[in-house]
């Protein structure tokens, strides 16, 4: 249990883990892609009831997350997931309470 002493203290050797950063990262985009393929077979009546914003986030959670691979910032990584667990949960909410 020593060794976890410190974990997310700012001496947290992020080198050691980045298999792990860049593993999560990549998992991520890949999701977000393999949302749209999953979105667009479904037909684009359905792709467009999500209007403009659809194609804009998932552009944006890909290239967020393939920076994520590559910088080894805690803050960044700290304020990245606030801002996707944020903004998920806007979107998810504005999205389907708009609907019925």
């Amino acid at each position: 249990m020593k060794s976890l002493t410190g974990y997310i203290s700012a001496g947290w050797d992020t080198s050691s883990s980045c298999w792990y950063i860049s593993g999560g990262g990549s998992v991520l985009a890949f999701s977000f892609v393999a949302d749209v393929v999953d979105t667009m077979l479904k037909g684009t009546l359905y792709l467009h009831h999500f209007g403009w914003e659809y194609p804009a986030r998932n552009i944006a959670h890909v290239v967020l997350c393939l920076m994520a691979i590559r910088i080894s910032n805690q803050t960044f990584h700290g304020a990245l997931v606030m801002i996707f667990l944020l903004y998920e949960m806007s979107y998810i909410l504005r999205l389907y309470l708009s609907a019925g």
